[in-house]
């Protein structure tokens, strides 16, 4: 049973283990200089911070200081954190409104994880759509979530 919840069949690998790679590999993108060195790459991270650094972002501040050791940043590495673009891929509500407090309305762009899930994809569009119809976000945040930033992104005028 055990195996089944974490190997391939339930999938809690994936769901888990995605999350945490992503944001390790983000991490060292931002604590390897990464970003200091290339202020205008423009990064797109899934599940608003993949899902994990909302929480943590007071932390990596007070755990990794700018400036200091020899770590190639001179920022706290929220800063950095908060220059990526995050989607709201596979977010509920509660986690909206976290991801949204920490990166803002200009770094946040609308995502649905389709095709995937149930029902080959409409129920994360359904959810997205929803949960984002009831967000508590005025009407020029939600037109960056849902065009603008995306449409600056990608050079579309």
């Amino acid at each position: 049973m055990i195996l089944d919840l974490v190997g391939t069949k339930g999938n809690a690998a994936l769901l888990f283990g995605w999350s945490m790679d992503t944001s390790l590999a983000l991490f060292r993108l931002v604590i390897g200089g990464v970003l200091e060195k290339l202020p205008q790459l423009k990064v797109i991270v899934h599940h608003l911070g993949a899902g994990m650094v909302p929480y943590f972002i007071e932390c990596l501040d007070g755990l990794l200081p700018a400036g200091q050791g020899e770590l190639p940043i001179t920022k706290p590495p929220s800063h950095y954190w908060k220059s990526m673009y995050h989607d709201t891929a596979a977010v509920d509500a509660n986690a909206f409104a976290c991801g949204f407090n920490v990166f803002g309305a200009d770094h946040v762009v609308f995502a649905t994880d389709y095709p995937y899930g149930r029902h080959k994809g409409e129920y994360f569009l359904e959810s997205r759509q929803r949960f984002m119809g009831e967000a508590q976000i005025d009407e020029e945040a939600r037109r960056k979530i849902y065009e603008d930033n995306a449409k600056a992104l990608l050079h579309l005028g």
